[in-house]
This record gives structure tokens, C-alpha cells and sequence, in this order.
């Protein structure tokens, strides 16, 4: 008979039988065993079980234990009311991590000030060691350079999108298909301005989720450069296909551009072909028209600055695929020389750039970008 590990507890692991699902102690066909014991040890070896992976994707935040805990009365806290924190936001350890990371700078972790009383944390103070159990929140931000000109884009006024030089670059974070200000979380960027966020996070993931050509930025006509390696993602035909490859970083070569996402799950297509980079039932991967129904797309996500694709596996510098170690940054692909693009009302290609000293959003990409 087989079992599957379908999930666990803080000590067991949970499985399930194929003797049917009316089987076991549950009567429902799952049965637990601790994880330490042979039985789960042997399960370990020969059971399917499921590759459980962080989502850094959502808002691109962790979290990490604080060593020895804090003192509660060195902690500032996040301000519940300006930031719409609720009840239900802090009714556990995952919600308020989860409400935490949407908070860009206004929000560096989470406490627990006594048992199921949560508290977002605005500062944790000195750091002294003391009895409450806390987490400090990592966040990755992403800086928006303009590749012609090298400057940046900051913000003026809370909302004015300007260019600036290096240090004065706002930080934002990503998150379904958005553009937040790290530093003003409650504002993301809409066209060349910020504007508030209307909705909660639920309705801006589900419609992000069920929508898909309602992605509102995407970055095309970009080079996938792999820094430790010197090279970048380009094409090459053989006989009537195209394959993915590596070649030396080339601004001017047609075969190096593509356009990808910035959350979620995108597609690698090729700029030259319009096409995505597809994967048949045996393997066989080329950049593959839409019309043919033995070829799928494959999908990937961003994870800590890595392209992860099914199963938990990047892709290497070389191409290759392995399992995800977020200590590796060979396999870091840096998105260069792109164009920060959405759809328009029409279904018109607009893009963000810099024309006479001001952030701008227009249809002619080639004027500057």
C-alpha cells in the first residue's frame, strides 16, 4: 500500500493511506507518526511527500527568531488605527507576519507580549535580551535606475515621482504585480505617480490571481544577466528551433531580450519571437509557439532575486536546474536594461521613462528609457 505525507504538526508528520479514506484512527484515511520515529524514517525514504517552500514572493519578506527574546518596554509599535491593523490581523504568529510584511518600514517585526496577544513592532529600542518572544523582519527592496543616464527614481511631496542620484533612490518592495514605496507603505505606483492602496491584500491577490492579464507591470525587453557566471540568457537556432542558452552580456543582440515578471507566476518569452520559453511532456524545452497543444509554457517566480520554476527548482547559471538554496547566489539572475512596462485602458503597451528631467509614462520606448 502507499502513503503520502500530505502536511504535519509541531511533532508529527501526517499521512496518507490508499486503504481508503473512511481507514484510520480519524476515519478519514490519515493516520500520524512522530517525526523522529523509524516509522517516519522509512516513510521519509520511499513516500511522496510534498517540497513545502517559503513564499517570498508576496511581498519578499522573512522572518528570523530574535535571540533570547525582548523587552516589552523598549518596543515602539506600529499604530493600529493609521495602518489598518485589525484583531484579526494579530490573532496569531502568521497573520501578524503576515500584515507586518505589507508595512514596508513602518512594520520591522512581530511580538508576543503574552500568550495570543500579538503586536506589530515599529522599533525594538535598545535590543536588550528579555522574556518576550519576537521576530525581526528582513525585507528585499529594489531600486528603479535608469540605465542611459544612471539616475534614480525618487520621491518628492510623498507622492512625486522625480529623478534622483544614487542616495536620495526611493526604495520599493514587489508584490502581485506592484510597485510599493517601502518607505510610504500605504502608496503604490500607478503610471508615473503614487497613489493609495485601495484595497486589502485578500482583494489584491485574488484579483491579481484570477485575472491574469490584469498584471499591471511586467519588465520586457530585458537582459537575464547572471552576475557570478558573466553571462546572460540569449538564443539559439537549431534547424527549425530555438533554445534557451548563455552567452556573453551583448546590449545590441536580439537574442538576449525578453520579457518576464515581477511577481506571481510569469512566463520567459522571447522579445525576438513574441513566444515562451515551453516544455513538452518528455522534457524536450524550446521556445515554442502557442498553438502547439503538446507544449506548455513554463511558469516561474522570483525567489531572493532566484528563477524558480516547478518543483522548487532555479535555474543554475549554467541552465541547469537544482534544488533552491537561498545561501547560493551563483544563481541569482539580475533583470538589466529593461523597460518597466503596463497595459493602458486600451490594451496599449506604456512605459515608464525619463523625457526633459521628468518620470513620464508614454507608448515610444525608444525616446528614452
Amino acid at each position: 500500500h502507499a502513503n503520502s505525507i500530505i502536511g504535519y504538526t509541531k511533532d508529527n508528520f501526517i499521512m496518507q493511506d490508499s486503504y481508503g479514506h473512511k481507514w484510520g484512527p480519524f476515519k478519514n484515511g490519515t493516520w500520524q507518526k512522530p517525526m523522529n520515529s523509524s516509522c517516519s524514517a522509512a516513510l521519509i525514504k520511499k513516500a511522496a511527500y510534498p517540497n513545502i517552500l517559503y513564499d517570498y514572493d508576496r511581498a519578499n519578506a522573512y522572518y528570523t527568531q530574535v535571540e533570547g527574546g525582548v523587552k516589552e518596554e523598549e518596543l515602539s509599535f506600529v499604530d493600529m488605527t493609521d495602518y489598518g491593523v485589525t484583531v484579526n490581523n494579530t490573532k496569531n504568529w502568521g497573520t501578524a507576519k503576515n500584515k507586518c510584511a505589507f508595512l514596508g518600514s513602518a512594520c520591522k517585526g512581530v511580538v508576543e507580549l503574552s500568550p495570543g496577544t500579538f503586536k506589530l513592532v515599529s522599533h525594538f529600542g535598545l535590543g536588550t535580551v528579555g522574556p518576550r518572544k519576537a521576530f525581526r523582519k528582513f525585507q528585499m527592496v529594489i531600486y528603479l535606475k535608469h540605465e542611459d543616464t544612471g539616475r534614480y527614481i525618487g520621491i518628492e511631496n510623498h507622492t512625486e515621482l522625480v529623478p534622483v542620484e544614487k542616495e536620495g533612490a526611493a526604495p520599493f518592495f514587489t508584490s502581485y504585480g506592484r510597485f510599493v514605496s517601502f518607505e510610504y507603505p500605504k502608496l503604490h505606483l500607478v503610471n508615473n505617480t503614487l497613489e493609495p492602496v485601495k484595497s486589502s491584500v485578500r482583494e489584491i491577490a485574488l484579483n491579481f490571481n484570477r485575472n491574469p492579464t490584469n498584471k499591471p507591470w511586467q519588465l520586457n525587453h530585458c537582459i537575464m544577466h547572471n552576475v557570478a557566471s558573466g553571462k546572460s540568457m540569449s538564443q539559439e537556432k537549431r534547424k527549425k528551433f530555438v533554445f534557451l542558452t548563455t552567452a556573453t552580456m551583448d546590449r545590441n543582440s536580439t537574442f538576449q531580450r525578453f520579457s518576464v515578471g515581477i511577481s506571481g507566476r510569469w512566463k520567459l518569452e522571447s522579445e525576438l519571437s513574441g513566444v515562451p520559453w515551453s516544455s513538452s511532456k518528455n522534457g524536450f524545452m524550446y521556445f515554442a509557439p502557442l498553438d502547439r497543444l503538446k507544449f506548455r509554457p513554463v511558469k516561474f517566480m522570483w525567489q531572493q532575486r532566484q528563477i524558480m520554476g516547478n518543483k522548487g527548482l532555479v535555474l543554475e547559471a549554467d541552465l541547469s536546474r537544482s534544488r533552491i538554496d537561498y545561501t547560493n547566489s551563483t544563481n541569482q539572475w539580475t533583470p538589466t536594461d529593461c523597460r518597466i512596462s503596463k497595459l493602458d485602458n486600451t490594451g496599449v503597451q506604456q512605459h515608464l521613462l525619463l523625457e526633459n528631467g521628468k518620470v513620464v509614462m508614454a507608448k515610444d520606448a525608444n525616446s528614452s528609457s
